[in-house]
């Protein structure tokens, strides 16, 4: 049930996705369903429901997304929306995610799906880590971390113009305004919003984007 949603959803929203990456994103649903039996990676209550969701939440962001950036996905988890981003883009990524069994995960899906453009990293990002990679032009986190944290280590390591992706809109104003204060603070510039709905499921996604302002020069770890 699942795939045809799933199939169906593409078809009228992105129907020039080749053949391939959607048998890959089946696969990929698939392994998910399979492995959420022993690590509980998705909820457990209506798992093929909560795996069409997130799958389709995950692809929203090729609406806003140029296709073939660097990004950094901070507590990855299981690999949502990384994964489906990466098949369904040129994107490179980095999937930071501290839980070994989910870091497992990640690692067979790379492998199995013959990913190369995208690694595990299995540690806590912050401000202070020294990561292997260089800048990236886009960083999100759906782990549930700070405001705070999240503006920080976009401040370290985004490239200049680099965006800055927030996936829950502001429950009132005064927190709307807190955040657009610690954005200036770091040298990011607010650069919009997108909502996205699939009424037949429900879902809605409300991304907002923040800039590195251009003049920033990158922090070299």
């Amino acid at each position: 049930m699942w795939k045809k949603q799933l199939a169906h959803f593409i078809s009228e929203n992105f129907s020039g996705m080749d053949r391939e990456p959607f048998e890959k994103l089946v696969f990929f649903g698939n392994e998910v369903l399979k492995w959420n039996a022993s690590i509980n990676l998705i909820s457990r209550k209506n798992p093929e429901l909560t795996l069409v969701r997130l799958v389709i939440d995950s692809l929203f962001l090729l609406n806003i997304l140029n296709g073939n950036e660097t990004f950094l996905d901070i507590g990855a988890g299981a690999g949502f929306p990384a994964i489906p981003v990466l098949l369904g883009s040129h994107t490179k990524g980095a999937l930071a995610e501290v839980r070994k069994k989910r870091a497992a995960f990640l690692k067979h899906i790379l492998h199995a799906l013959d990913i190369t453009n995208a690694s595990v990293i299995e540690q806590a990002v912050t401000h202070e880590t020294t990561l292997e990679a260089s800048n990236f032009d886009c960083l999100w986190s759906k782990a549930g971390i700070s405001h705070q944290q999240l503006f920080t280590i976009g401040e370290k390591w985004l490239c200049p113009g680099g965006r800055l992706i927030i996936f829950r809109p502001f429950q009132t104003s005064g927190e709307r305004n807190r955040v657009m204060a610690l954005a200036r603070h770091h040298h990011l510039s607010y650069a919009g919003y997108k909502v996205f709905k699939v009424p037949s499921l429900p879902l809605t996604r409300t991304l907002i984007i923040y800039e590195k302002n251009p003049g920033e020069i990158p922090q070299k770890a």
